[in-house]
């Protein structure tokens, strides 16, 4: 009788130094500096990146905004050849996006013109005077005037080497593209002519 409780009293001591053992590694530190290697590897080769990146897609909307708003502002022009020296002296929305992480390149400003028919349609690059057809009261009218700016930009994340995997540690190449009705389509009292094509 009494040996057999002996018996059990030494197993369950067995048991219990075991549990000891594998909880003493827990205590000790060793599952825990695995742990920690494997949170630096997720932060740094995911977490980060990941992060880094999401600041490309939030500087695109601000370039994108502010682009629209800058074309409003030229389509309020009085002539047109006002709107395209506004691209030169008026620099505020380049000088907003360099301050955002966002270079600005190779801006052309057209005019996009849609006429009564579904398939008329007209760009006239800057620089070139509307046909007559496509003018107020022409043979293509009623049409629409559209003032319109492509830029190419340069979206950097929030970390960029210069070189490297765009988005990631580089800056993302895009065009962007924005347009606005174009307000005045009266005439010059003095010479006549559209302010469209002065």
């Amino acid at each position: 009788m009494f040996a057999k409780r002996n018996t059990k009293f030494s197993t369950s001591f067995k048991r219990s130094t075991v549990r000891t053992k594998s909880s003493s590694r827990g205590i000790s530190g060793g599952t825990i500096a695995e742990f920690g290697a494997a949170f630096l590897v997720l932060v740094v080769f995911i977490f980060i990146p990941l992060v880094n990146a999401s600041f490309v897609v939030v500087r695109y909307y601000l370039a994108s905004g502010a682009l629209t708003e800058y074309v409003h502002r030229l389509s309020l022009t009085e002539k047109r050849s006002q709107a395209i020296s506004m691209l030169t002296t008026d620099t505020w929305w380049s000088d907003f996006s360099a301050n955002c992480g966002i270079t600005v390149t190779n801006k052309k400003l057209s005019l996009v013109i849609c006429g009564a028919d579904e398939g008329d349609k007209l760009t006239v690059p800057q620089g070139q005077d509307v046909p007559d057809d496509w003018l107020p009261g022409g043979t293509k009218g009623p049409c629409i005037y559209n003032i319109q700016l492509e830029v190419n930009v340069q979206v950097a994340p929030v970390y960029s080497g210069g070189s490297g995997l765009p988005g990631i540690n580089a800056p993302v190449p895009m065009q962007i593209a924005a347009h606005s009705n174009w307000e005045n389509l009266s005439r010059n009292p003095k010479t006549k002519r559209f302010f469209i094509n002065e």
